[in-house]
């Protein structure tokens, strides 16, 4: 699951189901550790809960279905574990609106497969 890391706390969910999504592998840049890893999508999750930011940049800008938001990146955090929260920039700035998500929202909104580059920060 965490391919690449040396020594990382992987979280524990308690009880909490993982996501399972296949065994989609992606090529990660970690631009603390100035390296590339591979990891998978529950991967980048039990990562998000050790405290990193996880950065999925969009080879297209995306819009909501309402055209008020227009968005070509997307950070996603956690503040406890059990809370997600995802903001989003646009050409360069960081926009103000964000979105939070429980464990079970990130099986329909954590989609890592259509990032052009996922960065860890």
């Amino acid at each position: 699951m965490l391919k690449g890391l040396d020594s990382f706390d992987v979280w524990n969910y308690n009880g909490l189901n993982k996501l399972e999504k296949g065994d989609f592998i992606m090529q990660v840049y970690d631009t603390v550790n100035k390296k590339e890893m591979e990891l998978d999508t529950q991967g980048l999750i039990d990562i998000i809960n050790a405290g990193r930011q996880v950065d999925f940049i969009l080879s297209e800008p995306e819009t909501d279905e309402d055209g008020y938001l227009t968005w070509d990146i997307e950070h996603w955090s956690t503040v406890d574990g059990k809370k997600f929260i995802r903001c989003y920039s646009y050409k360069g700035r960081v926009l103000r609106d964000s979105t939070t998500h429980n464990i079970y929202d990130l099986a329909n909104d954590f989609k890592p497969e259509k990032a052009a580059k996922v960065e860890l920060s």
